[in-house]
């Protein structure tokens, strides 16, 4: 485990740039000067040269990160110009659909993903400027990301359905899944000590050991610890995540046996490297770590109109039967008179328990603030008014989390080719005019 040339939390960070570079681009930290060269415009929106080598930076650290190759220019510069044109593409829809992310929620995000690698928001900066990127560079990507997530809700998740009978044939073709190994959630702090190194660096960074450790043992946060071990050249330090005990070095899997969550040890000498280990968390052998996942049970009253223009009107209606409900009349007999949903309109609007991941994305924003009893203020979809009582909560099954882990893997695939046909549907129908777009 130790034994790698890079800390195990290296490779999350460049998945997560990954993630972000295969959306929405064109951020507000990329605005070019008057004299910046339009490379293509897009429906008649310019991409600059300058956004075109943010792109060209981002990409060639992820193929760095990814396969330690470093990606030529001229392949670069033609990838960096199409992935800008299909994300201006979205980022236009986005426009369109009013979807924005402010920069709070961009910092928010920048902190939230240092404290997930214990650094601070200055050394998780620090690392990619370290390998080219700028600060801006990494907010743009982060952007992306969000505005991403958020085109993915409100636009593409609604064209991918996972059936239920998909769900069945996924669990029976694929048990063994479920069935996990003991495993370790480490955070550790890895110094060198080889013999190679000179007498008086060993003795420094051995020096630095005993202070790490007497820091340990006077009761200090490891992360604090971490992260001010970290700022002296060759210490590494970071969460290495879950990590199965057969992919643990002996050395300190012996003596992580030893503790519980909670508690360190170290330092433990494997291979040419000291290292401190804090365990986050321990699964003994058995079922694998299944997400908690909560489930609703509801009822719904849905009234359609004949276009998104007539919704104004048909949610007055609403809003009528919504008092009269509050004022002691039935839901379940109310829905059986006035809703317009098939589905559910004969059991008096009951939709039974529903795993929150299975929702349509829309009906979290009224749950959130709603308690057993309640009903929703009126909400409108498209051509389509509806309100919510919640009836109950509570967390599902093992069987329920389960399901819920394959509903969005089964989920997650669809959307990557949902997301491809999307692209190429809104490709076709641009406007994509090319300036000396491949020259130097």
């Amino acid at each position: 485990m130790i034994a790698r040339k890079k800390l195990a939390w290296l490779k999350p960070l460049a998945a997560i740039i990954a993630l972000l570079l295969s959306f929405v681009v064109s951020p507000v930290w990329a605005q070019s000067d008057s004299l910046d060269r339009i490379v293509v415009t897009v429906n008649g929106k310019p991409i600059t040269e300058t956004d075109v080598e943010r792109r060209i930076r981002l990409m060639k650290f992820d193929a760095r990160q990814a396969s330690g190759t470093e990606l030529a220019d001229d392949v670069a510069r033609v990838q960096a110009i199409e992935t800008e044109i299909s994300q201006l593409l979205k980022r236009q829809q986005a426009d369109y659909s009013n979807i924005t992310v402010s920069d709070t929620e961009v910092d928010s995000r920048l902190e939230e993903l240092s404290g997930q690698n214990n650094i601070s928001v200055q050394n998780f900066l620090a690392h990619f400027e370290s390998q080219g990127l700028t600060e801006d560079d990494i907010k743009a990507s982060l952007e992306e990301g969000l505005l991403d997530e958020r085109l993915t809700q409100r636009v593409l998740i609604r064209r991918v359905q996972v059936r239920e009978n998909e769900i069945d044939r996924y669990l029976k073709a694929n048990q063994s899944e479920f069935e996990g190994s003991e495993q370790y959630n480490l955070s550790v702090i890895v110094i060198p000590d080889s013999n190679q190194m000179s007498f008086a660096a060993r003795g420094n960074f051995r020096k630095l050991a005993n202070e790490i450790t007497f820091a340990i043992q006077s009761g200090r946060n490891f992360r604090q610890i971490a992260e001010a071990a970290v700022q002296v050249q060759g210490v590494e330090s970071g969460d290495l995540g879950w990590i199965e005990v057969d992919n643990i070095a002996p050395e300190i899997l012996a003596e992580i046996s030893n503790i519980g969550v909670g508690d360190t040890v170290g330092p433990v000498k494997t291979g040419d490297r000291l290292v401190f280990a804090f365990v986050n968390d321990h699964i003994e052998a058995g079922l694998v770590n299944l997400p908690q996942i909560r489930e609703y049970h509801l009822a719904r009253i849905v009234l359609h109109a004949s276009n998104e223009a007539g919704s104004a009107v048909i949610a007055e209606q609403l809003e009528d039967l919504r008092r009269t409900i509050i004022d002691g009349a039935d839901f379940g007999s109310m829905a059986k008179l006035y809703s317009n949903d098939s589905t559910t309109r004969l059991a008096g609007g009951d939709m039974g328990w529903v795993s929150e991941d299975n929702l349509p994305f829309e009906y979290f924003q009224p749950l959130r603030s709603m308690k057993s009893g309640d009903i929703s203020s009126v909400q409108i979809l498209g051509n389509s008014v509806y309100i919510l009582q919640l009836r109950g909560a509570r967390i599902g099954s093992i069987e329920v989390s389960k399901r819920s882990v394959v509903r969005e893997k089964l989920r997650a695939l669809k959307l990557r080719s949902e997301a491809n046909k999307w692209v190429d549907q809104l490709r076709a129908a641009a406007t994509i005019k090319y300036r000396n777009t491949y020259g130097s």
